[in-house]
């Protein structure tokens, strides 16, 4: 969850400053595999995560209008500034969700 927010955001940076240069995908699954989440306690993961959310909030807080249009290639797809805005929004609701529902915590 924290690493796919960081990565996106980074992706926002680079369109919303027309870097049309190629970004190539991630395996999400050896960022999971190599983050040692599992031996870490949920609340440091989502203070963790707390920190990188408000930096990610105070990015988008800082574009003009004009940059949320801007877009860019990510692995094979184009994806707009203002679509990964969204994406990073409902992919951390989408985990905070799992993480109340399932450890009562969030």
């Amino acid at each position: 969850m924290v690493d796919d927010e960081r990565i996106l955001c980074y992706r926002a940076l680079r369109f919303a400053r027309n870097d049309q240069t190629r970004v190539p995908g991630f395996e999400e699954e050896l960022y999971a595999k190599y983050s040692g989440a599992n031996a870490r306690k949920v609340t440091d993961i989502l203070e963790e995560w707390g920190h990188v959310r408000r930096a990610t909030v105070a990015f988008f807080e800082s574009l003009e209008e004009e940059a949320f249009d801007r877009w860019g290639i990510m692995a094979e797809h184009r994806a707009s500034v203002r679509a990964l805005a969204y994406h990073i929004a409902g992919h951390g609701a989408l985990h905070i969700k799992s993480i109340r529902d399932n450890y009562g915590v969030g």
